[in-house]
């Protein structure tokens, strides 16, 4: 009997690591998720606004967001506008990536 109680023990705490580390994952992209929006709505108001895009995410604070948010993966954000032009009609596109060292998390 104790065996069993012991060997359900040890197999609940293999467990719940593989949940925790499920649940931090989820966590950070989540955070990023919401983040993002957060930025991509400042940086629309913000062109609605001046009639231009953002050209930093600095251009951003502390109108638009009272703070630059925190990467959850340990890196910075910043605002990618991208511009291309197709049969005289121009398109613009906006990202926001978290940049660190030489890695970085598109979304």
């Amino acid at each position: 009997m104790k065996l069993l109680f012991f060997s359900s023990l040890i197999l609940l705490f293999f467990m719940a690591q593989c949940v925790d580390f499920d649940t931090l994952s989820e966590g950070k992209k989540t955070k990023f998720d919401f983040d993002k929006y957060l930025i991509i709505e400042a940086a629309e108001l913000y062109e609605k606004e001046n009639g231009k895009a953002v050209e930093s995410i600095n251009d951003l604070v502390p109108r638009y967001l009272k703070k630059i948010p925190e990467c959850p993966y340990q890196g910075v954000y910043e605002v990618v506008v991208n511009v291309s032009v197709v049969d005289e009609h121009k398109a613009q596109t906006l990202s926001v990536v978290c940049l660190f060292s030489r890695v970085s998390v598109y979304e």
